[in-house]
């Protein structure tokens, strides 16, 4: 379930890659994406670094929205991920 999970969130969100700067994401989008990166650290998806190319690529389109639907995207989807890890 949790590998379901983790190639689920690369499909929605996509751009987890340390390489890449957060300095404009907002607080929210930085704190969820701390929490995708700790995920994937622990997985042992076979095809990994390609999520985490997709990451990147997503979190790039997201750094290029404004702050307020930054925070309202990555809240929603902060509460997702808690919600499926219970």
């Amino acid at each position: 379930m949790k590998k379901f999970l983790l190639l689920g969130i690369s499909v929605l969100l996509a751009a987890c890659s340390t390489n890449y700067s957060t300095k404009t994401l907002s607080p929210s989008c930085q704190d969820y994406f701390q929490v995708i990166d700790n995920n994937l650290s622990k997985s042992s998806l076979s095809n990994l670094s390609d999520v985490k190319i997709s990451f990147n690529e997503s979190k790039q389109k997201l750094d290029a929205l404004p702050v307020e639907k930054q925070n309202r995207i990555c809240n929603i989807r902060m509460a997702h991920t808690i919600q499926k890890s219970k």
